[in-house]
């Protein structure tokens, strides 16, 4: 039996865990109705808001309903790119992330100032 989502929360319970929603607009499955977001809320919900959860996704459309239905909810924005891009940093920060999690090629010197000018943790 596959654990669910609940059942992973159950096992890390006092720790915080990083839930990536898998939701990109280039994917063959991709839903934009978010249907999976809104499951995700709702099983939050209904655990009271009690799971110490950051939502991540490549998916700005996810990240959104996140943004305006649960604002309370830290989110993160995975970022993709094989060299530093950190003009995408300002977006990041206007959407209302508080972390970004880029890859690891995008990571410099540079990048890592403008997170720090833009208010936005990383996790490489």
């Amino acid at each position: 039996m596959v654990p669910g989502l609940a059942d992973g929360l159950d096992a890390c319970a006092g720790m915080t865990v990083i839930v990536e929603m898998k939701s990109f607009p280039e994917d063959e499955y991709f839903d934009p109705s978010q249907r999976l977001v809104h499951r995700v809320l709702a099983l939050l919900d209904g655990r009271g808001w009690s799971d110490e959860v950051i939502l991540s996704s490549f998916g700005q459309a996810a990240l959104d309903v996140v943004r305006r239905d649960a604002p309370h909810v830290p989110t993160a924005a995975l970022m993709f790119a094989r060299a530093p891009e950190p003009e995408r940093l300002a977006a990041v920060a206007e959407a209302g992330h508080r972390l970004a999690h880029p890859y690891d090629a995008m990571v410099d010197a540079g990048f890592v100032a403008e997170a720090r000018r833009q208010g936005v943790d990383l996790d490489v």
